[in-house]
C-alpha cells in the first residue's frame, strides 16, 4: 500500500442486507427537529490534503510505465484508500508530461525521472461510511437494509442523538439512495413504523 501523509484507521464493514421486495409500511411520519445535522463534510478528517513522490514521465510512455512489472510495486495507486475510492495514479502535469504517483518510501527511478511532490486534496466521497462515522465520533451502524432508492436503518439507543446526521451520510454516500427512514417500534402494532430521516418522503 501507499504511504501518504494521512493514516486511516480501518473499522469493521457494515453487515448489509438488501431485499428483493419492500417491507410492508405501516405509516410514514417525519420528525419534527431534524436541525441537529451539521455540515459534517467539512470535517477536516474527511477532507485530508495527501502528499505523493513521483515519476515525472513523458505522456506518450505513462502506459508502458504503469505496465512495467518493475515498476508496478512502487505504485501509489495499487490499493485503494479507506476501502472506498481508488486514487487516481495518474495525474497531470502539464502539455508534455503527466506524473505518476509512487510511494514515499521509494527512491528508485528506474530510468524514470522524479517529478515534484503532488498534494491531493481528498473529501467525504473518498471514505467509507464506516470509516466516516468513525472520523465523526459515531458509533458504528452495524445493519441496514436497502430496498432500491430507500434505506431502513436499525438504529440503536446509543444512535439517536446523532440519527440525522447518520442518515445524511447514508444519503450523500451510497449510490442511488434517495430517502432514509430509520425503524421504530409501535407498540399497539405487531408491525414498525418508518420514520423519515433524509431525503425525498417516497418509500415507494
Amino acid at each position: 500500500s501507499f504511504s501518504p501523509l494521512h493514516v486511516s484507521c480501518r473499522r469493521p464493514f457494515f453487515a448489509t442486507t438488501v431485499l428483493s421486495s419492500p417491507p410492508r409500511i405501516l405509516h410514514v411520519f417525519s420528525s419534527k427537529d431534524a436541525t441537529s445535522v451539521t455540515d459534517w463534510k467539512n470535517h477536516a478528517g474527511l477532507n485530508p490534503i495527501l502528499e505523493f513522490s513521483t515519476f515525472l514521465v513523458p505522456s506518450q510512455h505513462v502506459q508502458s510505465v504503469l505496465r512495467d512489472p518493475r515498476v508496478q510495486p512502487f505504485l501509489a495507486g495499487t490499493t485503494t484508500f479507506e476501502g472506498r475510492s481508488k486514487i487516481r495514479l495518474v495525474q497531470s502535469y502539464n502539455d508534455t508530461h503527466q506524473l505518476i504517483l509512487k510511494r514515499n518510501s521509494s527512491s528508485k527511478h528506474f530510468g524514470i525521472a522524479h517529478g515534484p511532490t503532488h498534494s491531493l486534496q481528498l473529501d467525504a466521497s473518498y471514505f467509507s461510511i464506516s470509516n466516516i462515522l468513525h472520523i465523526l465520533n459515531i458509533p458504528p451502524v452495524q445493519v441496514y437494509e436497502q430496498v432500491g432508492h430507500v434505506v431502513i436503518l436499525d438504529l440503536l439507543d446509543h444512535h439517536q442523538d446523532y440519527r440525522y446526521m447518520i442518515a445524511d451520510v447514508f444519503l450523500n454516500i451510497l449510490p442511488n439512495v434517495k430517502t432514509v427512514v430509520q425503524t421504530t417500534s409501535d407498540n399497539n402494532s405487531t408491525m414498525n413504523k418508518l420514520n423519515l430521516l433524509a431525503g425525498t418522503n417516497n418509500t415507494q
